[in-house]
């Protein structure tokens, strides 16, 4: 499992300290689903990095079966805001990079990568180019680049934001698909408080600078048929909505 214990952060800006996050503490467990929200520059693309181990923590621990993030790199994806797509490498070459990078024979990395693309839908796309796809495609590209390195925590930074509505929640689908066929620990940043309740069987809300953990909502109906149009959808957006306005009032 993912331990955090007492995680804090803290940079220089503009030759002053800024203290990011502040004793964070969580356990996420294989299988699990979290949404992390809370107020703009509160720290939780913060809290990515630090689990990606592209940041180091100012104090705190962060542990995977009992290991440091140096030591489990190579289990982690991330997928940022921006797709991240080279321009010049056609979408096979864009999704077996970090294969390549690990030193996976070729003919293995293209491989998984087809059976990965077929099953999201892009199977044809393989010697297409960024600038020819839509940015659902391109989305679709950089989860198989991440779902081709079989990771066991997959970090996802605001991954939708670009998209609009109606491709957003095919989107949203297509990651609750590959959620319910994978036992991997997934944890999504996001602004949307919807698009937290749909994703998210844990929700984490951070306060305002620096973030602290204020709650952890639990959200048993994720992924359940018809979500979206429950009452119990609709209760725990409300309720969000309401903490986070208390949060941003603070």
């Amino acid at each position: 499992m993912l331990e955090v214990r007492e995680l804090g952060y803290k940079y220089n800006h503009s030759q002053r300290p800024v203290q990011a996050l502040e004793r964070v503490d969580f356990t996420a467990q294989p299988g699990e689903s979290w949404a992390v929200i809370g107020p703009s520059g509160c720290g939780k693309s913060t809290l990515l990095y630090l689990l990606a181990g592209l940041l180091k923590p100012t104090y705190g621990e962060i542990s995977f079966h009992g290991r440091e993030p140096e030591q489990f790199r190579h289990e982690i994806a991330l997928i940022l805001q921006g797709y991240g797509l080279f321009p010049w490498k056609t979408v096979l070459d864009n999704i077996t990079l970090g294969l390549r990078i690990r030193r996976v024979p070729r003919g293995e990395a293209r491989e998984r990568a087809q059976a990965i693309m077929e099953e999201l839908g892009i199977g044809d796309l393989a010697e297409a180019y960024p600038r020819e796809l839509s940015g659902g495609q391109k989305q679709r590209v950089a989860i198989a680049r991440s779902l081709v390195l079989q990771p066991k925590l997959l970090l996802m930074d605001e991954p939708f934001s670009a998209l609009d509505a109606l491709t957003r929640e095919k989107m949203q689908n297509l990651l609750l698909k590959i959620w319910q066929e994978r036992t991997l620990i997934t944890i999504l940043v996001t602004h949307s408080i919807e698009e937290a309740v749909i994703l998210g069987r844990k929700i984490m809300l951070l306060s305002s600078l620096p973030g602290r953990l204020l709650e952890v909502v639990d959200n048993p109906g994720m992924g359940s048929p018809g979500y979206r149009s429950t009452t119990e959808y609709l209760d725990l957006a409300n309720y969000l909505r309401k903490r986070l306005e208390e949060t941003n009032a603070l």
